[in-house]
């Protein structure tokens, strides 16, 4: 792979990377909502590539449980051959799903309750 590439795929990963963890310190208890309903293994390889530090970001706001089970893909997911664009994908598509959230945060549904007859 000739250094151009390799660049090019370093500033992508670390664009999309500084994004997500953006999103996540903006707003811990949003990104905790959001993070929360994600399951492991895609928040796994969203970190496949972070350092200890921007581990700690994530997993700081985090319950204990959801901390280990993520440790465990993690180490996991390192012990395979994770194809780079496939990481990319599934990072980009958590950080959209952060991105949805935040725009439709201020919408807000009611439900009118109904009174039901005998």
């Amino acid at each position: 792979m000739s250094s151009i590439k390799k660049e090019q795929k370093n500033f992508k990963l670390l664009d999309i990377k500084n994004q997500l963890l953006t999103c996540i310190k903006q707003d811990h208890i949003e990104a905790q909502n959001i993070l929360m309903k994600i399951s492991d293994r895609e928040i796994a390889l969203s970190m496949l590539y972070m350092d200890q530090n921007e581990e700690t970001i994530i997993f700081s706001i985090l319950s204990a449980q959801k901390n280990k089970r993520i440790k465990e893909e993690l180490f996991y997911q390192k012990n395979l051959k994770i194809n780079y664009k496939l990481y990319c994908d599934i990072t980009e598509n958590l950080l959209k799903k952060f991105k949805k959230h935040k725009n439709n945060k201020n919408q807000k549904t009611y439900i009118r309750p109904q009174i039901y007859k005998k």
